[in-house]
């Protein structure tokens, strides 16, 4: 357990708090593997910043939009993940 967090062979375990059944096992990063991703972020952003707001906001938008189409099954997890 790290932080209140389950941890059991690379993974965290998520519990409902409410019955003590997993949720999910969700594979840990490694450090490198969390380096890699934030080296990426950093290569990808200038393009990111370089493009005009209108395409920035559009690009935000259908990414809202996709969590949208979601929310219901994103929302039964949720509630799962918080006992209730």
């Amino acid at each position: 357990m790290v932080q209140g967090v389950l941890i059991e062979e690379g993974n965290i375990v998520d519990l409902n708090p409410a019955t003590g059944e997993v949720v999910a096992r969700v594979r840990v990063a490694s450090a490198e593997q969390v380096d890699a991703a934030v080296q990426a972020a950093r290569r990808a952003q200038p393009r990111w910043a370089a493009q005009p707001l209108r395409q920035r906001a559009s690009e935000v938008a259908a990414a809202a939009r996709q969590l949208g189409a979601e929310r219901a099954e994103l929302a039964k997890l949720i509630t799962t993940e918080m006992g209730k």
